[in-house]
């Protein structure tokens, strides 16, 4: 039991510390009091062969809990390291939907801009001439009327311009 209780120090101090030196000399420890037998005239008498298979099994008593414990390392990490990536990946798309979004209200600003002022100015300038060219005091005034909610118009697509193209910088 106490080997078993060492096996799994063994691997619990690799799983933390990895290829420290407190898990090289853990190892040495186990290995030695695997290798080395009491009493010691018991461990003399053995054969060459003996004490190559003694070594063998305790390099596998000490070798196995630090690979166990070297892969559970090295799964933790990868698996924080996939944590990560998720958590980039994510951020990247939330970027990628903020320009998506910032380039359709560019879009959105230069149209509305182009179109609907072009249209409201023709509009004011219909009104300017329907206005000069009336003698009627009563069309006179409605032109000029049309002519001035023309302008508040363009003045107010303007500032909404403004406010979506600053939106999308």
């Amino acid at each position: 039991w106490a080997q078993l209780a060492s096996m799994i120090t063994l691997g619990m101090l690799a799983t933390r510390r990895q290829l420290h030196w407190q898990t090289w000399v853990g190892a040495a420890l186990v290995w030695t009091c695997r290798f080395v037998q009491w009493p010691l005239e018991d461990f003399a008498e053995l054969s060459w062969r003996e004490h190559i298979l003694d070594g063998i099994y305790g390099v596998l008593v000490a070798g196995m809990p630090i690979a166990i414990g070297l892969l559970i390392g090295a799964r933790t990490e990868v698996s924080n390291k996939l944590a990560e990536l998720a958590t980039s990946r994510d951020r990247e798309r939330r970027f990628h939907a903020d320009a998506v979004r910032a380039e359709e209200r560019a879009r959105l600003a230069r149209e509305m801009h182009d179109v609907v002022s072009h249209q409201i100015t023709l509009i004011a300038m219909q009104a300017g001439a329907l206005q000069a060219q009336s003698t009627d005091d009563r069309a006179q005034e409605t032109a000029q009327v049309i002519r001035t909610l023309s302008k508040r118009t363009l003045e107010e697509l303007r500032s909404l311009v403004s406010v979506l193209r600053a939106g999308s910088d």
